[in-house]
């Protein structure tokens, strides 16, 4: 018998649960949000086991109030044949511990008339009623340091570029086998071809695609007549990219390296170009400087980020009861959150697809849309032209899981252009495309 943190194993009879507990929803929604708990750094399912039974479960997630973040109760419920036996006041002591872990010392919780016996409760876990409304709210303390409770929350312990790196690694394989498969639906569909409708001429132009991860997207540009590099920080990524340019050569080079240390020369290139990749670096400053510094005079930097108003720390998927998306709950936009780990897969993907995968781990590097386009400016660029892309009526009907991103924008695409030099040549020039060898920086 135990409380323990639920994982993927856990999910048949977690659902079952839960729609004990909600029996008017539908299962498949039930079954999405409980995969979201899981890949969410803000939220979190305890289940109770009673020997070989599942016997309970809580969730809960932070939340954030007008002066400082909060836990709050998502969900409670115990079988009924293990209540009155002090698992559900088990289960809340486990939530309690997780808040405190994260230096939360209030937590709320509300119920409604469907529940008679969650007042009653409540006030065996120590919360008392919010005025006449049916919330509840305790100070969450620990027994072995009550003093906790007066501590300040402690900001997140910063990842750098080369932790990420190594779960990104770790991702190589999988992402690779699966989005080569099809099932990176959301890129295929309607991102990545909506990246490249805003994209400048770049024929004969000398790029650099920033963290090209497999080389997907470096070769649609090599396809338009560019002379590409590719780079990224996985050695992993790198071996699938250039196995696949032995195969299917497009005279692209690929190189092992941050985004934050390019190992190329000053102005080595006309463009550069980040699909997806820049909001997974902590830091976006030196990011940013660094396309800045190996672009020439006049050219150009184009990337796509997920859009920081719609991916922030708090995000709830809404949906009707024919399961289609009607909002994007947020919250806690201005939080930047620095290394919180994400683990999913991409939800295309059929069980068949995903047997015997790991799940994606993705730490999250949230800033708001002000940051972005601040460290633009203050960098040196001058912002030429952004777009948010929304998947057409018929991308939707041949691929209906793609119906959300009509509702909110999930993605944010930039151009943003290095101003001349002295040299007077035109913003709109064309620029030079100087042999790969020349390009490289010495050490």
């Amino acid at each position: 018998m135990g409380v323990r943190q639920a994982d993927r194993g856990d999910l048949d009879a977690w659902v079952d649960m839960r729609i004990a507990l909600w029996p008017s929803e539908r299962r498949e929604v039930l079954l999405e949000e409980a995969e979201a708990i899981l890949s969410s750094p803000d939220e979190v399912c305890f289940m109770l086991e009673v020997g070989t039974d599942k016997a309970g479960f809580i969730e809960g997630a932070v939340r954030q109030g007008p002066s400082a973040r909060y836990g709050h109760v998502e969900g409670w419920y115990v079988a009924p044949e293990y209540r009155r036996l002090g698992h559900g006041r088990e289960l809340m002591g486990r939530l309690e511990q997780w808040c405190l872990h994260r230096e939360i010392c209030r937590m709320t919780s509300d119920t409604g008339r469907a529940y008679p016996i969650s007042p009653k409760a409540h006030a065996g876990c120590g919360f008392v009623k919010a005025g006449s409304m049916d919330i509840f709210v305790k100070k969450a303390c620990s027994a072995g340091n009550p003093e906790r409770c007066a501590g300040q929350e402690k900001p997140e312990s910063p990842m750098s570029h080369a932790e990420v790196g190594k779960y990104w690694d770790g991702n190589a394989d999988a992402w690779t086998r699966l989005s080569r498969a099809g099932y990176d639906v959301y890129r295929d569909r309607f991102n990545t071809p909506a990246f490249l409708e805003m994209l400048p001429d770049v024929s004969g132009l000398a790029g650099i695609d920033i963290g090209c991860g497999e080389g997907h997207n470096t070769r649609m540009l090599a396809k338009r007549g560019a002379s590409v590099v590719g780079s990224d920080i996985s050695e992993k990524f790198i071996v699938h990219a250039e196995r696949t340019e032995r195969v299917e050569p497009f005279g692209i080079r690929y190189t092992i390296a941050s985004a934050v240390d390019l190992p190329f020369r000053d102005a080595s290139f006309g463009f550069a170009t980040a699909f997806m990749s820049f909001m997974d670096i902590p830091e976006t400053g030196r990011v940013l400087a660094e396309a800045f510094r190996v672009l020439e005079p006049g050219g150009f930097l184009q990337f796509s980020i997920t859009h920081p108003c719609f991916d922030t720390p708090h995000r709830r998927n809404l949906r009707d009861i024919d399961g289609l998306t009607y909002a994007i709950e947020v919250g806690d936009y201005f939080r930047n959150l620095e290394g919180g780990v994400m683990e999913w897969l991409f939800g295309a993907a059929p069980p068949e697809a995903r047997k015997g995968l790991e799940p994606f781990k993705t730490p999250r590097f949230t800033r708001t849309v002000s940051q972005w386009l601040n460290m633009l400016v203050d960098t040196g660029f001058r912002i030429e032209r952004v777009s948010e892309p929304r998947p057409t009526d018929e991308s939707v009907r041949t691929c209906p899981g793609l119906q959300d991103a009509q509702v909110v924008a999930y993605f944010l695409h930039v151009r943003a252009r290095k101003p001349l030099d002295s040299s007077g040549e035109g913003e709109q020039g064309r620029f030079s495309s100087r042999p790969m060898e020349d390009r490289a920086r010495e050490n």
